[in-house]
């Protein structure tokens, strides 16, 4: 749980997009709808994340770098 937890709430946030959930339905090797209000926790631990811990964080890592550059570029936008 120590390593489930943390990348549970890492996926939680708002910079995970589809093309990085994908990603982790490519890892993982399943399919799922993440945005399904049947989608819960049992789910996610049914994925057995921390078996690819440091493939997921790189996907989190990714995202959340990217959201920063768009938030940037978006910001570039407006004022041009």
């Amino acid at each position: 749980m120590a390593v489930v937890l943390p990348l549970i709430s890492s996926l939680h946030s708002d910079f995970m997009e589809k093309r990085h959930w994908k990603q982790i339905q490519e890892i993982v090797q399943k399919t799922f709808d993440n945005y399904s209000p049947q989608f819960c926790f049992k789910d996610i631990l049914d994925l057995k994340l921390f078996k690819y811990e440091e493939q997921v964080n790189e996907i989190i890592d990714v995202a959340q770098k990217e959201a920063k550059i768009e938030k940037k570029l978006k910001a570039i936008e407006n004022g041009w």
